[in-house]
């Protein structure tokens, strides 16, 4: 909503209309399904019901009305901060005695028709909720896509327009960041750690933002050429099956050896030309069968003792923390828990219960007065987390994120995260910004 070449009293005067209009709309229900005109109120929908399309316009002009509402509000601030004198010690809200009535009345008044926007768009049915606690893509640093932000002066900037990068939030020339498919942008520093991870960790390649692939095509120039050159190299290695993928047996190298470097069961690797058994994995050993790893051994050993379960395609070990027995393997291979069979292929119950009710207890218990609640009110609650653990267990997360402050643990890589985590409001899991973009 571009205001910016309206005198101040139109600018006030459209707005202050806008929201009342707005309001009007909103308390009768038009176009929502609903009549508040009856007595009743809007309807809450489910999570999984699809929401009209009246009703997201209507929450996303809410938003905007409520963001132009503060930068008027905010523009009459400075001017008032402006017109005062230059030695005043202190730099404070407009008040009664030091600023003209009309204009302390004028912004006091759209002050407040923000905060009516904003309690407007937190009704229950409203599609998008703005509460402190959401979260959401409009809650990524994005660059400004309105009128607003392509007419402000860029002459400072070489007459380039800035953007914003998603991860850090700085701003840069627009020619100097990477905008991916999903409209969001990223620096130079950040695309390049994306990549960096990507390469080191198989659940974030290929990389990605809001499930959409960023082409290499598109970040190549700014990236590294060590870091180019990796990439297409954990292609062909990422892009061979798990199980006839054959590593280096030297610890200290551990390269991936490709298809054209292994003839019959012996991989010669391209960089310190040792020879690997593409049957056991181990050194080459010429005339006699594959000799049992003993450190492969005990680790297994290590494995059947504390329950974990071994991917029939990468044969690594998995340890499930919480969730149902169907599991999803970094390479992408889905097995059951309890047997280890491909999924799907076995009688297995889908969930052990002890697990299902440590899972639903721990939910429960995020929040702080739970530990205080009766038995019996708690126990409701307990259920109530268990059953929507069972109702949620193919989750897909979306866009459906809320902010949890303090320190918490993100459940996808692990990292500890002192300020918030992002819970799912559908089904409870916990992931950092970063595994939130780029993993799930």
């Amino acid at each position: 909503m571009d205001l910016s070449d309206l005198d101040p009293e139109s600018r006030d005067l459209i707005l202050e209309l806008y929201f009342e209009d707005l309001q009007a709309v909103s308390s009768t229900g038009i176009g929502t399904g609903t009549n508040t005109g009856k007595g009743k109120g809007k309807r809450k929908l489910p999570d999984d019901e699809t929401q009209s399309d009246f009703e997201l316009a209507l929450s996303f002009h809410q938003r905007e009305l409520a963001t132009a509402a503060q930068v008027v509000a905010d523009d009459h601030f400075a001017r008032s901060v402006d017109a005062s004198p230059e030695d005043s010690e202190d730099t404070q809200a407009p008040t009664t005695a030091d600023a003209e009535p009309e204009s302390f009345e004028r912004w006091k008044r759209l002050e407040e028709l923000g905060k009516t926007s904003l309690m407007l768009s937190k009704l229950p049915g409203n599609p998008i909720q703005l509460g402190d606690d959401d979260y959401d893509d409009d809650d990524l640093p994005k660059a400004e896509s309105s009128s607003w932000g392509a007419s402000r002066n860029t002459a400072g900037n070489g007459g380039w327009s800035l953007k914003t990068c998603t991860s850090c939030g700085d701003q840069r020339r627009s020619f100097d960041m990477v905008a991916c498919p999903c409209s969001h942008s990223y620096c130079r520093d950040c695309i390049q750690y994306l990549y960096q991870t990507s390469l080191s960790d198989e659940a974030f390649f290929p990389p990605r933002c809001c499930r959409e692939p960023i082409s290499i095509n598109t970040a190549q120039g700014f990236l590294e050429t060590a870091i180019v050159k990796q990439y297409h190299a954990k292609v062909i290695e990422f892009g061979t099956p798990a199980p006839n993928r054959t590593y280096c047996s030297q610890a200290a190298c551990s390269s991936f050896i490709p298809r054209e470097l292994v003839t019959g069961d012996v991989a010669t690797c391209p960089d310190c030309a040792s020879k690997t058994c593409t049957v056991c994995k181990a050194a080459t050993h010429p005339g006699i069968d594959c000799p049992a790893d003993e450190g492969v051994q005990q680790v297994l050993e290590l494995g059947r003792t504390e329950g974990w379960q071994r991917c029939y395609s990468c044969r690594n070990l998995v340890d499930l923390n919480f969730g149902c027995n169907h599991i999803t393997c970094r390479c992408r291979a889905e097995f059951c828990y309890e047997c280890g069979e491909i999924w799907k292929t076995c009688k297995c119950e889908q969930w052990q219960e002890e697990r299902l009710i440590a899972r639903a207890n721990e939910i429960v218990d995020r929040d702080p007065e739970a530990h205080v609640l009766p038995v019996p009110q708690r126990q409701q609650l307990v259920q109530a987390a268990r059953q929507n653990l069972l109702d949620r267990h193919e989750c897909n997360h979306g866009r459906k994120f809320k902010k949890l402050y303090g320190r918490h643990t993100c459940e996808m890589c692990g990292n500890a995260y002192r300020k918030f985590i992002l819970e799912c409001r559908l089904c409870g899991v916990l992931a950092c910004q970063f595994c939130r973009s780029h993993r799930i």
